[in-house]
């Protein structure tokens, strides 16, 4: 699809997805080479009256629930990391109001050879613990410092967690508070990928090896229904929708600039032809290219990949 302009471009796109994909917007991504030919395109579909969200990856949990279990698996396999006990430390004080000091846990552990997730155990049963915080320092030890049966640990910690909210609920504190902000969200992104890896890797993958695929999934959230995605060609790889929109295609965007300068037989320019087989081979059912001969007031010229392909 060929278009006067980028205004027309993501307007046509916005009518084109109405008029043949409004009854199933879910199974839609529309892709670009950057955010900005993303936001224009988000423009236009909100014009239309159609949900769209820009999807972003997202390499780390930040709800305070997630990140205490992604930082103490981390350190159940890495045991004298310090960044991991910091968080571990932080987390679990805004969880549960129990305080442990990172440094005397340091300063334990090197005066001993027990490692730092032992001595942060250690040093949480010397403070006053109500039941909740109780109930996690002896799981914690029973499947984490004693041993690593992180599958178990994750199924005590989301039950755990369930309590949590639910003594915010009857309790004298905020159950939205922020350290709970993002976390149900987040409680379906880590759920669906332990079923993922599990599925991937089997029942008798390592701690280690679980937490390495872990961190190659991005950790964002499930878009609503009957939503439009978009986003970047790179966040598309090894993803696969029904049917996918793919924008901008004019030289300048893809291929990028700088590659177009070290020539055509490049190895930038190589990439560039990667980026643009990833992005067309994301689709199942149907493909739409489409191009505008100007963008933000500079004309440009359809991508040469476009002549490649036969298609022009």
């Amino acid at each position: 699809m060929a278009f006067p302009d980028y205004d027309s471009e993501a307007s046509g796109i916005a009518n084109d997805i109405k008029n043949l994909h409004s009854d199933h917007l879910g199974s839609v991504v529309v892709l670009g080479r950057n955010r900005r030919l993303l936001e224009g395109m988000e423009r236009a579909l909100e014009r239309q009256g159609i949900p769209a969200v820009i999807s972003q990856r997202k390499d780390e949990f930040t709800s305070t629930p997630f990140v205490w279990l992604h930082s103490i698996l981390r350190l159940a396999n890495d045991r004298q990391d310090s960044d991991y006990l910091e968080a571990v430390c932080g987390t679990f004080a805004q969880l549960t109001d129990v305080e442990v000091d990172p440094e005397d846990v340091m300063t334990q552990a090197r005066a001993s050879n027990r490692d730092y997730l032992q001595h942060w155990i250690k040093l949480a049963c010397q403070k006053p613990l109500n039941a909740l915080a109780e109930e996690a320092v002896k799981q914690t030890s029973r499947y984490l410092g004693e041993g690593r049966d992180y599958r178990v640990f994750s199924t005590f910690a989301l039950k755990w967690f369930s309590k949590l909210t639910q003594a915010r609920d009857t309790g004298d504190k905020d159950p939205g508070a922020e350290e709970f902000s993002g976390y149900k969200g987040e409680r379906s992104v880590w759920e669906q990928l332990m079923r993922e890896i599990t599925a991937s890797l089997g029942d008798e993958m390592t701690l280690e090896a679980f937490l390495q695929e872990l961190e190659m999934h991005s950790k964002e959230s499930t878009p609503r229904p009957k939503t439009v995605v978009l986003m970047t060609i790179h966040g598309a790889k090894g993803k696969e929708f029904d049917h996918v929109y793919l924008i901008g295609l004019v030289d300048d965007e893809l291929p990028s600039f700088q590659s177009k300068k070290k020539g055509d037989n490049s190895p930038e320019m190589e990439e560039e032809r990667r980026n643009c087989f990833v992005a067309i081979t994301r689709s199942i059912k149907t493909l739409t290219l489409s191009y505008a001969e100007s963008y933000r007031g500079w004309s440009k010229g359809p991508s040469r990949f476009l002549f490649e392909m036969g298609l022009i």
